[in-house]
């Protein structure tokens, strides 16, 4: 019986590029009669299409001559041709896939299927001692001959099936599955207007609820079909036998392998390094024990809680799924083996799906007499670390940008001192011109009114204090309006209304012009290209109950 995926691996490795479209992959596909196709760029597996997502992509009527990068499934799940069936069976469990990529030293070997797992589960004693009923789904998509063909294509796609039955008065007529989708869509032009009786595969091979699992994987193979329909002993739709549902038969094999591969290496490992103390002291370091196939053999309670499985123990499980489990990214187990005998380590960072966790792994190799018996894995929880480096770059760059404000600053204040200065001596020159001595003055009163623009640039830059007073808001407004007359173009119409009551607050007088500035540049970017502009400014009181 085989024992790794690389056995069951057959047939042409059939591939596009990311720049292909989508509808050379979904002709492919129809015509090979294969259920998926991988998106190779320079030997590297960057993506997956399968049935499912074409079926998706019809039902969205999605653009087919857009290129298949757009709508891939990225990043690609995979694992090595030494693999053994159990682990790989597990994996896709797991991830709830039916695909899995198989690598040979980095590229790419082909793609293992529930088809190439059901070929070994065919030949287990244990396939003989289960009935139909044991491994058939009860639950199954059932459809009328009169249904529209569209309405049968949303319905695998919400509930995310691979085939629906076709009935009429509770007996199987027909049946149309995932695979038939793409051939059918080409061969009627689309999906409009055509009933359930036009496009589903009939007469359908059934089976008695009496049949073995194995008689039923037998059929499956023969007839290259990958469902069979259960009836009762009256003909009614009893379920439905799956490639998936007789792999359910994995699960006691697995388990056994576990046991053995845990017995194993728990003897070979009883007299190393890993001491007892170590795994259970109070280090925030996650301390992993791994057999010479990635198995787990022992952990410390903080590996369990960095990857999601709280308190229960990590013995027993594969490195690929406790990833998984954790939503991580997958890691190449052949460059870590590789990596830790050629260089005594393999470290890497990996990010947690949702971004909320980054942890740091450490691999190293545990040995006993100078032969390798496993490997020791450590792992760190990065995440809060590099959240206060990248507030402490910040800080620094705030820092630096004070600095600089405060420089420019101090400059822009000798200028305007030297400006205040020579206003003065204009003024005196030309005392006997009332018109230009006004315009001298406005341009004076926008020098102090930027000299305290700059006492708020050198707040920023943390070189003064904010100043905080009692003042006339009603006053200060007035004051301010009158300054700020020309932000307000003359074809917008201002219309203003201060309260004549003197409202006393506290706060810092350049602070609260800067915002009223802001206000009236915002008001006026508002009713840029209106027709009959107008900008209203109020400043009322209000009781307080």
């Amino acid at each position: 019986m085989p024992t790794n995926v690389d056995q069951l691996l057959t047939g042409k490795l059939f591939q596009v590029t990311p720049v292909d479209t989508i509808a050379k992959a979904v002709d492919i596909m129809s015509s090979e009669h294969i259920s998926c196709m991988l998106i190779i760029d320079e030997g590297q597996a960057v993506g997956i299409i399968t049935e499912r997502d074409v079926m998706r992509l019809i039902h969205q009527k999605v653009d087919t001559t857009q290129s298949i990068a757009t709508v891939m499934s990225s990043p690609v799940l995979s694992t090595s041709s030494d693999t053994s069936i159990y682990d790989a069976y597990e994996i896709l469990k797991c991830g709830d896939i039916r695909h899995l990529v198989v690598t040979d030293y980095g590229k790419v070997a082909g793609v293992l299927t529930h088809t190439d797992l059901l070929r070994a589960v065919s030949m287990m004693e244990l396939m003989h001692k289960k009935s139909g009923v044991d491994v058939m789904v009860p639950g199954v998509s059932r459809v009328a001959p009169g249904d529209q063909f569209s309405d049968v294509i949303a319905l695998m796609v919400e509930r995310a099936v691979t085939s629906v039955v076709v009935t009429h008065q509770r007996r199987p007529v027909g049946i149309i599955t995932e695979r038939d989708i793409p051939r059918l869509v080409e061969e009627h032009k689309g999906v409009e207007n055509i009933t359930v009786a036009e496009v589903m595969s009939s007469p359908v091979k059934t089976v008695e609820l009496t049949v073995s699992a194995y008689d039923a994987s037998e059929m499956l193979r023969l007839q290259s079909i990958r469902q069979l329909i259960v009836v009762d002993i009256e003909g009614h739709l009893a379920g439905i036998i799956t490639q998936t549902s007789l792999l359910s038969v994995f699960e006691s094999r697995y388990i056994e392998h576990i046991r053995t591969q845990l017995s194993s290496a728990k003897q070979k490992l009883s007299e190393s390094v890993l001491l007892n103390n170590i795994m259970h002291s109070e280090i925030d370091t996650a301390i992993v024990a791994l057999d010479c196939n990635m198995v787990i053999v022992s952990s410390n309670p903080v590996a369990s809680k960095l990857f999601s499985y709280q308190e229960t123990s990590l013995s027993g499980h594969t490195l690929q799924n406790v990833l998984i489990h954790g939503h991580f990214p997958a890691l190449d187990q052949e460059r870590i083996v590789k990596d830790v005998m050629q260089q005594e380590s393999f470290r890497r960072t990996i990010v947690k799906g949702n971004g909320e966790c980054t942890i740091e792994l450490e691999f190293s190799a545990i040995k006993s007499d100078d032969e390798l018996v496993g490997y020791l894995l450590m792992a760190k929880d990065r995440t809060e670390h590099l959240k206060l480096e990248e507030q402490f770059r910040q800080s620094q760059k705030m820092e630096s940008l004070g600095t600089l404000v405060g420089g420019i600053a101090h400059d822009f204040n000798n200028m305007l001192a030297g400006m205040t200065g020579n206003l003065y001596l204009a003024r005196s020159l030309i005392s006997d011109h009332p018109a230009a001595v006004n315009r001298l003055e406005v341009v004076e009163q926008l020098g102090f009114r930027a000299a305290k623009m700059i006492q708020q640039l050198l707040t920023f830059a943390r070189k003064d204090r904010v100043q905080m007073k009692l003042f006339g808001l009603s006053s200060f407004m007035q004051e301010i309006l009158q300054l700020n007359s020309v932000v307000v173009p003359e074809n917008i119409g201002f219309h203003c209304e201060i309260s004549s009551e003197e409202l006393v607050v506290i706060g810092d007088e350049t602070q609260l012009q800067q915002v009223i500035m802001n206000l009236l540049n915002n008001a006026h970017d508002a009713v840029w290209g209106v027709k009959e502009p107008q900008v209203r400014l109020r400043l009322m009181s209000i009781g307080l109950i």
